[in-house]
């Protein structure tokens, strides 16, 4: 009888170990550089590419496929415009025009993992829906037109995670995410962009 006791005691001691371990390593973090190409309206007004950017999220797996979580980023568009006359109503305005913005986006996010928690490379796909800190700034030369808004965001993304070891909780991250807000100021309606994310992936354990 002390013998079972002692080998039911044992298991279960092995069974809460593997229980912690696994409750444990269901967060996962991420941390991402952005590069993001603006379209539309966005385009129109600073159209290079934003090499200036970088997004973090954090997600607990609630099954081994489904994970939910909060993600943030921040992108910023620049462009410089050589001076030229700009006609404004009856007046005529040569100026150095220099438009500039930032986008701050805080979402909660869901994602699909392909795979589970199987070892190897997991595809996913998933969708964050927030709100995003959008900051305008129109400069001409010395004079600025500011206009700061938060607003509503959506960004459906994709991507897959590739670990540096077959049980290694580190690994390399590669994405793609679109993200839309509804914010109209002065030429910009709507804003727009795609941004391609290469990061490291973390399984907290």
């Amino acid at each position: 009888m002390k013998n079972i006791l002692k080998g039911s005691l044992a298991l279960l001691l092995v069974l809460g170990f593997q229980q912690t371990q696994a409750q444990m390593s269901r967060l996962n973090a991420n941390l991402n550089y952005s590069i993001s190409q603006p379209l539309g309206t966005l385009k129109d007004y600073a159209n290079k590419t934003s090499f200036n950017g970088w997004n973090v999220s954090l997600m607990y797996s609630v099954t081994p496929e489904i994970s939910v979580g909060l993600q943030g980023g921040f992108n910023d568009y620049y462009e410089r415009i050589p001076r030229q006359v700009y006609h404004s109503g009856s007046s005529d305005v040569s100026a150095v025009q220099t438009h500039t913005l930032q986008l701050i986006p805080v979402q909660a996010a869901g994602i699909y993992t392909f795979g589970g928690v199987e070892p190897g490379i997991h595809p996913y796909a998933g969708l964050g829906v927030g709100i995003a800190d959008v900051n305008y700034d129109k400069y001409w030369g010395e004079f600025s037109d500011s206009h700061n808004k938060v607003a509503f965001s959506v960004s459906p993304m994709a991507g897959v995670r590739i670990p540096f070891g077959q049980y290694s909780p580190l690994g390399l991250n590669v994405g793609v995410k679109y993200n839309f807000t509804p914010y109209s100021y002065n030429e910009i309606k709507n804003i727009s962009n795609v941004e391609g994310n290469v990061g490291l992936t973390l399984n907290i354990r």
